[in-house]
């Protein structure tokens, strides 16, 4: 049998979570945008009725809430020019999972559940210019949102009929009155640890957790302690929050995404930043830098073309460099064994270089920098990432299942090859017209056979390997030994 050895990148550290109990936060959404003002059959009450009822659709794409999520009050907002106004009003919720809003059916409210039973005030106030709470509904108790695809409301008022002077706030694009929600959200906490290349902790590190998808530009930033642990407070859960890691001595953790369980805490969020990154003697590596590299560290290679064969395969041309240049990727070949510190180098402005070679079919090659270690995405039909050469700071991302996601993350002054092609299509490198090793990418899987072994030179292993150092899912193993 084979026998692999292999340090985990992300090792499981235990952070205290906190022992209370579930705590909710509380914030308003408003569902559109008030694009007109709205009386009669088109507000969300009609006061020129002595009994009217009105059935209000919002997609959940205009909610902004999410699965557990509970809401708590709504609001219509307008102004009122006549009398102060006052209506009974029967209010009833549902989640919809209609996949049009023809096919959603309010006529048996006894599949709702009645949200509010009684009278409300609709004050005088408020011009066309300055609107102000008109029609607030308090909620009986908090209604649990699951995120389907409409949130359903039927409101039945009674009251006097008078003329239309109550004008409420109207969103055209969506043809439906514009609410204001008062949204209770379940506070979760995100925690784990930060470490550097060398296992060990990093203190003073800043994790960011965010979101651009709301107007609010939601933000959540906690602080490493002296072993490396944080604990974030995240008081609207289950969006996909971006995240980046920061620290003053190391390259900075960008891009990823994450979406976790509504309402629940989740630890072992770890992650690793490099405050060295290692170069070996030659073992071809891709390197970026936003000022001249050291000709003396090894033979710089800048990508010149690339071309295909006729039997399929691909060449990636690459020229010599002797005067290597800042803000260009490069595949090095060091002489001796070499370190870079992210510390070392301003790239506050620093936007390296993207070379692109253009094949006469219209496909295309780029080999991509990066000064952070940081998330590239892909996924179109043909189009793919391959890596000079596998680093433990360079991988494929796996889901839980073990299958390939659309993306990679690419190493801090790293490169990697964006390109247009076939899967388990040969892709050979020549340097100054010598061929020096091919890579082969192929679609990754979870299991541990030989197939998903290559060598130092990107090729796989199809018999029984050697002792020595090989890649497997983007990470160096040491194979110790094997028996037939």
């Amino acid at each position: 049998m084979m026998k692999i050895t292999a340090k985990t990148i992300l090792p499981l550290f235990l952070c205290a979570m906190p022992a209370n109990a579930q705590e909710f936060s509380l914030w308003e959404h408003t569902t559109g945008e008030s694009t007109s003002l709205k009386a009669g059959s088109l507000s969300p009450i009609d006061v020129s009725k002595d009994q009217s009822v009105k059935t209000l659709t919002w997609k959940n794409i205009s909610m902004a809430l999410s699965k557990g999520d509970c809401i708590s009050k709504l609001s219509f907002h307008g102004y009122n020019m006549g009398k102060e106004q006052r209506r009974h009003l029967k209010v009833w919720m549902r989640n919809d999972d209609s996949l049009y809003e023809r096919d959603i059916n309010t006529d048996d409210v006894s599949k709702m559940t009645c949200v509010f039973d009684g009278d409300c005030t609709i004050p005088r106030g408020g011009k066309k210019e300055t609107h102000i709470p008109l029609l607030e509904i308090p909620m009986n108790e908090p209604f649990l949102y699951t995120k389907l695809f409409w949130l359903v409301i039927k409101i039945e008022c009674t009251g006097e009929a008078v003329e239309d002077s109550i004008f409420f706030e109207y969103d055209d694009s969506y043809r439906c009155p514009v609410g204001l929600i008062t949204v209770q959200s379940p506070v979760v906490y995100y925690s784990g640890c930060v470490i550097n290349q060398d296992y060990q902790p990093v203190a003073h590190a800043r994790v960011k957790f965010y979101s651009d998808f709301y107007p609010d530009k939601l933000e959540y930033i906690a602080e490493t302690n002296e072993q490396g642990n944080f604990i974030a407070r995240i008081e609207r859960g289950n969006i996909f929050y971006r995240y980046e890691v920061k620290s003053n001595s190391c390259a900075e953790y960008l891009d990823g995404i994450i979406g976790l369980t509504s309402g629940k805490d989740s630890a072992n969020l770890n992650f690793v930043v490099y405050d060295a990154i290692r170069f070996k003697t030659d073992e071809p590596s891709s390197i970026i830098l936003p000022r001249e590299p050291d000709p003396t560290l090894g033979r710089y290679y800048r990508l010149d073309r690339w071309d295909g064969e006729k039997n399929g395969g691909f060449h990636y041309y690459f020229e010599r460099e002797y005067t290597p240049r800042a803000n260009v990727p490069y595949v090095i070949i060091p002489n001796n064994d070499f370190e870079i510190h992210p510390c070392d180098y301003d790239i506050l402005d620093a936007k390296p270089e993207i070379i692109r070679a253009e094949h006469p079919n219209g496909s295309s090659v780029s080999f991509i920098g990066s000064y952070q270690n940081r998330i590239i995405h892909y996924g179109q039909q043909g189009e793919y990432v391959d890596f000079v050469y596998m680093t433990p700071d360079c991988s494929y991302l796996y889901n839980e299942w073990g299958r390939s996601y659309n993306e990679v993350r690419i190493g801090a002054f790293r490169a990697c090859f964006h390109f247009y092609g076939t899967w388990g299509t040969p892709y050979r490198f020549v340097f100054d017209g010598e061929e020096s090793f091919v890579s082969t990418p192929t679609k990754h899987t979870a299991d541990n056979s030989i197939s998903s072994l290559y060598d130092l030179q990107g090729r796989p292993v199809t018999s029984q390997p050697r002792r020595g150092v090989y890649i497997c899912y983007g990470r160096k193993v040491v194979v110790k030994s094997y028996s037939e």
